[in-house]
């Protein structure tokens, strides 16, 4: 993906985003990986990972908020970013953005948490 594919996406965002790191698994069926957010919204999220699905792969996400607090996605991945091999170093992301489908309640209240701290910024 190319960094002007990358600039469009981000134009075409209809939410604001908030940037930060939490742990999150994901996966199809029982296949479970681990990983990162990187940004997140109302309406999708990027997970910084070196595992990545074909773009159309409907996934199973758990993000979580703390120890106790966890919050279920259901999501479809709509694309992916891979760092040639020798470039990936901490600046640069690679993993897949995914267009939220379901989200739990939780994960509602923790967008809106977001959103009231003033932690959504345009990315």
């Amino acid at each position: 993906m190319s960094n002007h594919d990358i600039k469009a996406i981000r134009e075409s965002r209809k939410s604001q985003r908030s940037v930060a790191e939490y742990f999150i698994r994901f996966g199809v069926g029982e296949s479970v990986h681990a990983g990162l957010t990187k940004d997140f919204s109302s309406t999708g999220i990027f997970i910084k990972s070196g595992i990545f699905f074909p773009v159309g792969t409907k996934i199973d996400i758990e993000l979580s908020l703390s120890d106790d607090y966890k919050a279920s996605i259901d999501g479809v991945v709509v694309w992916i970013k891979v760092t040639p091999s020798g470039e990936n170093d901490r600046l640069t992301a690679q993993g897949m953005g995914v267009r939220i489908l379901y989200a739990s309640r939780e994960y509602q209240l923790f967008i809106e948490t977001h959103a009231i701290e003033g932690c959504a910024i345009k990315v």
